[in-house]
């Protein structure tokens, strides 16, 4: 489901069905690598958010194999608690000044930290809460107010509630669609 927010588009994605009679859909991770990899090879510049650190640095390693010869892995960055304030704050000012093209991440950057001018944001599943989502979110279209936002539904059973009932989501603040059209 593609819903549009004024510039921003938010797009459900929920990856194919590998075992019907299972119900288990097609790893939400390699999804998301093919999706970052797409805005990566045209220049779009991406933040990835995953739920771990374990996640956060495979998802890291397949990008930086997937697109090996047209990024540097100097371009294409982790961030998540555990890495000192200086190497963070590094990466912080290559993604302000677009030096760095993408960025895997926990939700270390969900809010609170300047980092420009990301045009694509890509969920690895549903964060937890909505709030987070929406912070999530809003780490994209900031400078040039157009933006993707792809939340990538895994098997798990709030993930599957989440991506076939958009409207919760969508509806939980009364007036969210008003607050939408702000945006």
């Amino acid at each position: 489901m593609v819903l549009p927010v004024e510039k921003n588009i938010f797009i459900f994605y929920n990856p194919p069905l590998i075992n019907k009679p299972l119900n288990i859909r097609k790893s939400a991770t390699t999804e998301v690598n093919m999706l970052a990899k797409h805005f990566l090879r045209n220049d779009i510049q991406t933040i990835v958010f995953a739920r771990s650190r374990v996640r956060v640095e495979l998802i890291l390693s397949h990008l930086q194999s997937l697109t090996k010869n047209e990024i540097t892995d100097q371009s294409l960055r982790g961030y998540r608690g555990g890495y000192l304030p200086k190497q963070r704050r590094e990466i912080e000012k290559g993604l302000r000044e677009g030096k760095i093209k993408g960025v895997v991440s926990t939700n270390a950057l969900e809010l609170g930290v300047d980092i420009g001018q990301l045009q694509a944001c890509i969920m690895t599943g549903y964060p937890g809460t909505i709030a987070s989502a929406w912070q999530q979110a809003g780490r994209a279209g900031r400078r040039q107010n157009e933006s993707v936002i792809i939340m990538v539904a895994s098997s798990s059973p709030l993930d599957q509630y989440i991506i076939s009932n958009p409207d919760y989501f969508l509806n939980v603040i009364p007036n969210l669609h008003v607050l939408i059209q702000i945006i």
